[in-house]
This record gives C-alpha cells, structure tokens and sequence, in this order.
C-alpha cells in the first residue's frame, strides 16, 4: 500500500512532533524525494535550540522555506509613502527596514517593520488600527514613538517607527564597563518608561536587552512597545503559532498562554535586571539571583564588585520581580524602579522583610558620616597623616617620625583648650594658619618630619581654598625632599606630586602639565597605584580639557575612578569624588545622559555619608544641573541648581565664595535667561557680585554673563560696556573664554547691525574656542558667524562654506534643538530665507520652537525672534493668516509697542513690514 505524499509543511510538522529516534524512520516512509527530505533536516537543524522553543530568527527562514512569507521588497522600492533603504533586521515576524520619505521639506529617516501577510486576516486588520492608533498615542522621551501604520494594497501590513541607534543595554554596559550603580541607573529608566507606557494601559509583552537600546549619548530607547500584541491575532482559528515573545524572557503565564498583564512585563524586566548585572540570564541553568550566579559572561567587568556586593538587597528584588506567581512580583514597572532608587540611596527596600535590625543597618549606612565640622576636619587631618606614615620604609625611622609629627598636630590643637577658657575659640583657619607658620621655626623636626607636615597642610590651603598658599607649600616641600632625600624618594615623590597638584590649582597648566607627566612615569615605574597616582590622573585630567583634550582626560579620570575603588573600595567617600570627576569628563565629551549618571551617583554618595549639606555634595547637584542644562533638560537644571546654590549659600554666608560656589551661579545665570525667566537679572547681578572679591579671570566670566543678560533684556549699550570689560579681564585666561567673550561682542555687533565687525568678532572666537567645553557655543558662533558673513559678504573670516560646518554641528543629537541654541537655529532659518528656502526656514523654526516648551517663557526675547522669523517665512509661504497671526501675538508677548521694539526683533520687524504679497504683517487688518 502506497504511502500519501505529503507537502513540505506538513512533514515538517509532524516529524516536529516526534521524538529524535523517530524521525528519520518516519522520513523514510513518507518522503522519497531526496531534495525534500534534504530541506526538511536543513530545517530540523535550524529548529534546535538548548534552552528555548524555536526563536523567531530560525522560524523566519523555515516559514520562507514553506512560501509563507512574500519576496522582500527591493531597495528602492516604496512601502506606504516609505522609500525602502536598506534591510536591518529580521525576525519570524517581520523584516525591519531603513526607509525615508520627504515631509515638509524634510526627509525623515523611520524604522519601518513589514509584517508577514498571512498573519493579517481581515478582524486582524481593523484591531491593528485600533491598536497602532492606540501607540501612536504613547508619547514617553525613553519609548521610540511609533510614526503610523498601514496596510498595503497587496495586504501586507507595516508599522514606521523611530530609528534609533544604539546598542543593546547589556552591551552598552559591558562596552563601556559600568559599575553597578551606572547599571543599575540606566534601568531604573526603562522601568519608569515601561511604567508610563502601563499608566497609558498598554503593555511591551517582549521585553528583552534587545529591545533596550542606549545611544552613544548614554539616552534609553525601548523598541517594539506593544508590537507583539498588533503581531496577536487570537480571533484567527489559523492564525500562526510563532510565539509574539522571546521565550528566554517570557513570565510562565505567557509561555503557557495564559492572560497577559503588566506583571509579565515585570518578570521579563527582572530577568534583565539579572542579566545586567552578571551577565547570565536566568533560567539558563543560572541561579535565580544576582549573587548566585555561575560567574559573569567574558568581557563584563563590573570592578570590584563580589558576590557579596549583589547578595542581600539586589538578590531580593531580582527574585521578587521574576516569582512564577504574578500576585508575588511587584505591583508595577514603578515599584520597581522605586525598589532599584531605593538601593541607591542606601534605603531600605520593600522586597525585603523589614525588619528592626535591617531597618536600623540602613538607616547607619545613609548617616554615619553625619558629625560635627571640627571633628571632621581633624579627623581629615589625622587620616592625611597616617597614610603618609603607613608608606613607612624603615619602621623606627617611620616610628620617630610619626611621634614627632603627632606632637606637633596635637600641639596645634593646644590653642582649642586656651580658647575655651578664654571665651574665645579660634577658628579652624586660625589653627591651620599657627601651624604653617610653626613648621619652619620648629627645631624639634627633621627633613622628613617637615616634608611630611608641609605637604599635609599644603592639602588643608587646599581644602580651604587657598590656591597661592598651598603651592608655596608644596614648593616648599618639592625643595627639601630633592635635595635631603633625591628625587627617587617616596617622600620626594609625594613632594612632586603635590607640586603638580598645586601648579594647576594656581592655574599654572604648563609648569602643571611637566611635573604630573614626570610624577606619573615615575608612579608606573613603581606600580604605584595608590592615592599619589589617584591625585597625579585627576590633575592630568584636568591639564587635559586645559589643553582641548577631552577624550584624553576621560582616559584619565576612569583610570583615577579604577585606583579610588581599589584602593577605599566603590562605597566610600574616594569613589563618590571619583565618579564626580569622571562624569565631567564625559561632559567634556558631550556624553550629558552619561554624566548625569555618573553625578547622581557621587552626589547619592554623599548624602549616604551624611554630606548633604556639604559643598562637595552641592558641588555634585550644580554640575548635574550643568549637565541636564547642556543637554536639553532645562527644568530638572533649574531646581538642582537652585538646590544647590542654597546649600553654597549657607556654607559661604558671609565669607568668599568658593570656585564651586562661583561655577553653580553661574549655570544658574544661564539657565534662568534660557528659560526667560523674571528671576534672571538677579541671579546674575547676584554672580557679578559675588565674583569682585576674586581674581580677574574670575570677575570676567561673570562680566561674560552681565553682558550676555543685558543683551537679552535689550539694553545694548550696557551690554557692550560689559562685554568690553571681560575681554580686557580674560586677556591671559585660556583661550577657550576668550573665545566666548568674543562670540559675544560679535552677537552684538550682528544685533546692533554691524554685520561686518561681527564676522571679525566671530570668526576669532570660534576659532579659539574650538571644541572646548561647552561645545554647543562652537556650533553657536558658526550659526552666527554665517548669518554676519550672509549680510556683509565683504568681511573677514568667511573664508569656507560656514553655512555647512554650522549645520554639521547643529543638526547632531547632543545638541539638537537644545533651547540653549536658539537664537544659533534662528541664524540658520534666516540664512534659508535668504536663499528663498521658504519650507526649510519654516520647518527649521518651527521645531525649535516646539522643543523649546517647557520651562521656556513664551516671552523669551529669542523665542519671541524665532516667533516672528516664522511669521515672515509663513508669510513669504503665502499663509498670510498664520503669519499675521504669528507676527502679533510675538509683539504682545513682548510686551512693547512698536515704537519700542526690542534690538533682538528688530530685523525681524523689519523684515515683517515687508512680508512681500502678504504686506506688513503688524498693520492693523
């Protein structure tokens, strides 16, 4: 009796079901053709897997093998109003493509998803356009937006969504080997992103690293919210039976096909959680937690970090998150993340029993640096001492001069107790000051002893804010050490180090730069990676942005970051100023998603110590709102900075502000006129004050703000007097401010008219501010310095296509439609206009206008400008409605009449009374 012959899909399915020894008997019985039986092993093989059921990657070619997914489209080719690019992913549900098409004058560059058709029927049809209609609607800054969807004429469906361009986030933290912490913070966004996307009652359902992308910029995109449920078509009797889920991630009520709810978006986070943090998904034959895990995969570097470090706490809300029974895991995406904040601030968690004694743990943790200043300072002093003597050498010499050197500090300390009695306690830079003056006249030490306690209070001028005394100091101590001991001794060593150190804090940067490259050599030669080499990286560092190099000084800050958490381990106050450090290195990079990290892991440190109040730990808040500042984030800028300004302002209540204090107000100052707000002239009159007590470098970096307030509220002539005094007081400051200074005087030469005597002031301070920090006013003074160039064709510095090297710097993501670069966008569209690029200037303005949002003030005085450029290119457009509209409601904004029309809207005024067919916009109707 003959056997049925059987199609392809239906031997590949029922030899699917039977067991490996079977399989090729039942072959041999129901397929005598050899290719077919050839293309059935070929997709047995592709089927196998160890640990999980077919993946979409290996169906996706098994379904092609059957015919059931169409020819792709070819390049070229136009799916919907989508040309086709380029293919970038494929899956057994999809192929993803790069695709573009023209709006608006713009090209926009989508991820477009093809779905395979036979999964469409026509129920399935209309609830993907409830649902796609549904997504569109998730509007989150961490879940790539989904653009729209449709369905072709052939009946292939296709979903356009944002292109994003990053990497998974278990490679992006191995790449950039992130501690803990910094994992641990790049998580605690994707859960509030899957957390807004639940409160929008719509869940991911394929949650998985490769859904979790990070940009360069350190920014978290989910992909695919809420695909798997479009790709579902449950109401189909013959609907396919590729899982819309990865299975490795998947919480058992999915796999098993039960209800899906948010909690199974919880279980998948957690089993990311895990594979985050060691490298090693559970389930595959894993431990269930962090700390139990077989060991990292090869390449994960996490630092110092044991079992002990993920045992407790992380270990709890791993196993809570992933319980098999949803009733058991976290109510929310939020709780968990607020579990995750929870662990970085030292709080104690809920997954945790909460207990007394685990309660009180915590609660010792987050306040056991919480004592009074004076014994901290002396404590600071005999911790300064005692890591110079336990480099001992010799231990009776070390011995002597550790008795020696504890006499003199107790002896320092004698005027504590005489001012007791007296009624009046001398203060702690009367103590320091004593005992400076004591260490030359002091018989009772020997060279050692008195290089010891030079280079302590060297530190302590330090700490105090004394650049010019500490370096003589060290000077001082540089000199005996070389000449007692050579310059091969330890001590003489330290001694060079300190005089690197106090080089740079005098602002000394070539002298800085010889004797922290010779200390550093010196240090490698001796494997020394102790708190010397720690000091000798950061001042390297810094040398370093000195001289335009901010990739070389992140080398050097991760491996200072490296030396701090060896040598007082990743929970201690040495690490907390590490990561502070490295996180204006990678500001220095415009890598701002990555330095806020970075920032609020120093500063969460430090109020764990009990140093909130501290400067160090304000110094942490104002350089995050810095970095948030740089990169968009305006409103989360403004109310750190204002927290830590307070906190300036108690430390300093009465005396001179520090270097910290000087940088946090005058961020603020910027942040206040960017957001237009009425508080602006205050904080920045309040900077200028603040700054006459101290040098001349210092005073014109805040005639540079004066100048720049007085610029916006349209008062020139007090702008140009100010600005003209800070170029005078930044003549021997580094290039990079006098670079600003001069974009400055060349804004307002363009405001006042000057087009000519702009591009001179422009072309000079672009070129020596370069790509220093911060680097959007590189980009800035270009958009300038084309628009002067555009208006004076005859003027210096316009050498080049400036047009196109501003556009190359402002259409990149760090700072693209940044609000601070407005007035640099505006430039641009009016160069467009110009050229009679009407669409292009419009779309131009328009953008930036719709980022600036929030906090910006709609009064603005450069929102206002873009406001009424728009006018006229709508107007130039023939929409002379929106344009008139436009036009007006800008003026009142402004709040001025026409007879006193702010110098920033002037050529835009100008240009309005000539709107060509429209006529003047700003007549009456």
């Amino acid at each position: 009796m003959s056997t049925p012959t059987m199609n392809l899909r239906d031997l590949f399915e029922a030899v699917l079901e039977l067991a490996a020894p079977a399989r090729a008997e039942f072959l041999d019985m129901h397929c005598a053709d050899v290719a077919v039986r050839a293309r059935v092993e070929s997709m047995l093989r592709a089927s196998a897997t160890d640990d999980e059921p077919i993946s979409s990657a290996r169906l996706d070619g098994l379904a092609r093998a059957i015919g059931d997914i169409p020819a792709l489209p070819p390049t070229g080719s136009r799916i919907g109003p989508f040309e086709i690019l380029r293919v970038i992913g494929e899956g057994g549900s999809s192929t993803v493509f790069e695709a573009h098409r023209e709006i608006e004058g713009a090209s926009q560059h989508v991820a477009l998803k093809l779905l395979r058709q036979s999964m469409l029927s026509p129920d399935a049809r209309r609830r993907f356009g409830r649902e796609q209609r549904a997504l569109i609607h998730l509007q989150q800054p961490n879940i790539a937006r989904m653009i729209e969807g449709g369905v072709t004429e052939g009946g292939q469906a296709y979903i356009a969504l944002e292109l994003v361009d990053g990497q998974p986030i278990t490679a992006y933290a191995d790449g950039g080997k992130l501690g803990v912490r910094e994992r641990l913070g790049l998580f605690v966004t994707v859960c509030k992103a899957v957390d807004a996307a639940h409160r929008a009652l719509i869940v991911h359902r394929d949650i998985k690293p490769s859904n979790v992308l990070v940009t360069a910029d350190g920014e978290v995109k989910l992909l695919d919210f809420g695909i798997a449920k479009l790709l579902a078509d449950e109401s189909e009797a013959e609907a396919t039976m590729l899982p819309a889920f990865t299975p490795a991630y998947a919480a058992p009520e999915q796999a098993a096909g039960g209800i899906i709810t948010t909690a199974t978006d919880v279980y998948a986070l957690g089993i990311v959680l895990g594979e985050l943090l060691t490298g090693v998904r559970a389930g595959l034959g894993a431990s269930r937690t962090p700390s139990g895990s077989n060991g990292a995969q090869p390449g994960l570097e996490l630092g110092p970090v044991t079992r002990r470090r993920l045992r407790g706490d992380l270990d709890a809300v791993v196993t809570k998150a992933i319980e098999s029974d949803p009733e058991r895991r976290y109510t929310s995406a939020g709780a968990l993340a607020d579990d995750i904040e929870r662990i970085l601030d030292n709080r104690p968690v809920r997954a945790q029993p909460q207990t007394s004694w685990y309660r009180m743990r915590k609660f010792v943790v987050r306040h056991r640096g919480g004592v009074a200043s004076t014994v901290a300072f002396l404590l600071a002093i005999l911790a300064s001492l005692g890591i110079a003597l336990w480099q001992a050498r010799v231990a009776h010499r070390e011995a002597a001069r550790a008795n020696t050197v504890r006499g003199f500090v107790e002896s320092m300390f004698q005027p504590i107790r005489t001012g007791l009695a007296s009624g009046r306690q001398p203060s702690l830079r009367d103590l320091v000051d004593q005992g400076a003056q004591r260490i030359e006249s002091d018989d009772a030490l020997g060279s050692a002893e008195r290089v010891d306690l030079l280079l302590m209070f060297s530190r302590l001028y330090d700490y105090l804010n004394e650049p010019e005394r500490m370096q003589a100091l060290a000077n001082r101590a540089g000199d005996l050490a070389d000449a007692a001991f050579g310059s091969g001794d330890p001590l003489a060593l330290d001694a060079a180090v300190a005089r690197g150190v106090a080089a740079l804090r005098g602002e000394d940067h070539a002298a800085a730069a010889a004797l922290l490259g010779e200390a550093e050599r010196r240090l490698d030669t001796a494997r020394d990676r102790g708190d010397s080499w720690i000091r000798v990286e950061d001042g390297l560092a810094a040398v370093s942005n000195d001289r335009g190099d901010p990739a070389q000084a992140l080398v050097h800050e991760r491996a200072a970051l490296d030396a701090r958490i060896a040598h007082y381990g990743e929970d201690s106050g040495e690490a907390d100023g590490g990561y502070a450090n490295l996180a204006y290195a990678l500001s220095g990079n415009a890598r701002f998603a990555e330095a806020a990290v970075a920032y609020r892991r120093a500063y969460a440190g430090r109020v764990a110590r009990g140093n909130a109040r501290s400067a160090r730990a304000a110094s942490s808040l104002a350089a995050l709102g810095d970095v948030e500042m740089m990169g968009g984030e305006l409103g989360p800028a403004r109310t750190h900075l204002r927290d830590a300004l307070a906190v300036f302002d108690e430390i300093d209540a009465g005396g001179k502000a520090s270097a910290s204090h000087l940088s946090a107000i005058q961020y603020h100052c910027l942040v206040e006129l960017a957001t237009g707000s009425p508080l602006a002239q205050a904080v920045c009159v309040h900077a200028l004050d603040l700054a006459r007590t101290g040098a001349n470098a210092t005073l014109g970096r805040m005639q540079w703000l004066a100048g720049m307030e007085h610029l916006q509220s349209g008062d020139l002539a007090a702008a140009r007097a100010a600005l003209e005094s800070s170029a005078t007081l930044l003549t021997d400051a580094p290039l990079p401010w006098q670079g600003r200074s001069d974009i400055a005087r060349g804004e307002l030469a363009l405001v006042a008219g000057d087009a000519k005597a702009a591009a001179g002031f422009l072309a000079r301070g672009v070129e020596r501010h370069g790509q220093a920090y911060p680097h959007y006013l590189h980009g800035y003074g270009l958009a300038l310095l084309a628009l002067a160039c555009a208006e004076a064709s005859d003027a210096t510095g316009c050498a080049g296509d400036t047009v196109a090297a501003a556009r190359e710097v402002l259409d990149k993501d760090t700072y693209r439609w940044n609000p601070l670069l407005l007035p640099a966008q505006t430039a641009l569209a009016r160069i467009d206009l110009d050229a009679g690029q009407v669409n292009e200037a419009a779309q131009r303005l328009r953008i930036a206008i719709g980022r600036a949002g929030e906090p910006v003030a709609e009064s603005q005085p450069y929102l206002l400008a873009a406001h009424l450029w728009l006018a006229v290119a709508d107007a130039r457009a023939g929409s002379c409605v929106s344009a008139r509209e436009g036009a007006r409601r800008a003026l009142e904004l402004g709040g001025r009449p026409l007879s006193a029309v702010h110098p920033l809207h002037a050529a835009a005024v100008r240009a309005a009374r000539a709107a060509g067919t429209c006529g003047d916009l700003l007549s009456a109707p």
